[in-house]
């Protein structure tokens, strides 16, 4: 909190930059050149030395910039890693490693912190982890104490999705297209779907040729698109919906997620498509008729964002 009151009470430009980019103890900063860049760490440490705090451990997509580091100052890792996300700076990508482990016994307790090993805060996993989240729920159901062994079955299930997914590697690039001479012509999509087991969603932004030919489609100017973030919610079993509702509610929670990507992203973005393949959620969205309650409050939340 102190923190974050002097870096509001600043009145450097940087200092905006640095409260809008920092997760944790991590500061993410953005350079067009390898002089801005070098200036930002020079300028970001001595901010930071003003209230005693040693900045440090910087690393760059740029070999220059890393060269131009103070020894004292510079990430000795490689590659980086922020919780359970690496960073590669020399290939300049993102990766992230399923670390689950067959077990010989297994209770609640353990396979809930089984599960909870992997922290995927892009969603870049997702696919892969949602057999473990269908697992740790089934058995938290279960009336069995958290340290009562769990039944056999669970155990192998356990198993048997350790040897199809763990030390899986899964890498996207760190870029997604955008630098300082973006002129707001990115499109953010958002693709959501849902079934009585999950409601989940996939978002990337798209940006168009640097020569706009107007429609023309061809390999060398088709649109550039880049994963953004993902994201699943289990459905509770004890009620189920209807599959057109639960449609209607994962339309909900990902406008507001897109809402949320508009406010953060660096740019402007010129489009936002939510795409949906309900069409009952979809006409409930544009009906002017009296609705049952449950999908009217839904529907007036939706056009409220």
């Amino acid at each position: 909190m102190s923190l974050t009151a002097f870096l509001t009470n600043s009145d450097l430009p940087l200092a905006k930059e640095i409260l809008d980019n920092i997760y944790v103890d991590n500061v993410f900063l953005n350079a067009s050149t390898i002089q801005e860049a070098l200036a930002k760490i020079e300028s970001s440490r001595a901010l930071f030395a003003n209230i005693g705090m040693n900045l440090r451990e910087f690393s760059s997509n740029s070999t220059e910039v890393n060269a131009g580091i103070p020894q004292q100052a510079r990430c000795m890792a490689k590659p980086n890693k922020l919780l359970d996300v690496k960073y590669d700076t020399i290939t300049d990508r993102l990766s992230l490693t399923i670390p689950f482990l067959p077990k010989r016994h297994m209770t609640k307790r353990k396979l809930v912190s089984e599960v909870y090993k992997l922290y995927d805060l892009l969603g870049l996993a997702a696919p892969l982890s949602l057999r473990a989240r269908m697992l740790m729920r089934d058995a938290v159901m279960l009336k069995a104490g958290w340290n009562k062994p769990l039944d056999p079955e669970f155990l192998h299930e356990w198993n048997e999705l350790c040897l199809d997914i763990s030390g899986t590697v899964v890498t996207i690039p760190r870029s997604i297209g955008s630098n300082s001479k973006d002129t707001g012509n990115a499109t953010l999509w958002v693709f959501e779907d849902a079934s009585q087991v999950v409601i989940s969603c996939c978002c990337y932004v798209s940006h168009p040729p640097e020569n706009d030919t107007k429609g023309l489609l061809c390999a060398k100017t088709m649109l550039s698109c880049h994963f953004l973030v993902s994201f699943f919610l289990l459905v509770p079993q004890q009620r189920q919906l209807p599959i057109p509702r639960l449609e209607l509610l994962a339309i909900l929670i990902f406008v507001r997620l897109a809402k949320t990507i508009v406010t953060k992203y660096r740019h402007r973005l010129k489009y936002v498509h939510i795409v949906s393949d309900s069409k009952i959620a979809l006409a409930w969205r544009q009906s002017s008729r009296k609705l049952p309650l449950f999908v009217e409050n839904q529907v007036d939340r939706i056009r409220k964002i």
